[in-house]
């Protein structure tokens, strides 16, 4: 609220809280820590950081170290 001042952030925070509605918990609250250490202090920013959390990450199959492909 500091930031965007009372009406405004209070409305900001309600729109983060929503998220809540479509999204599952840890995915919001890393929305929440991303967006802040970003500095960026928005809603959309929160929703932005919340659906990359959910994003399924691809499977990575270790590969040979750099110093066998050279052999």
């Amino acid at each position: 609220m500091k930031i965007h001042g009372e009406r405004d952030g209070t409305r900001a925070l309600i729109e983060v809280l929503l998220l809540g509605r479509h999204m599952t918990h840890e995915h919001v609250v890393a929305g929440l820590a991303a967006a802040l250490r970003a500095g960026a202090m928005t809603a959309d920013a929160v929703a932005l950081e919340a659906r990359k959390a959910a994003r399924p990450r691809p499977h990575r199959v270790p590969g040979p170290s750099a110093s066998r492909r050279r052999r």
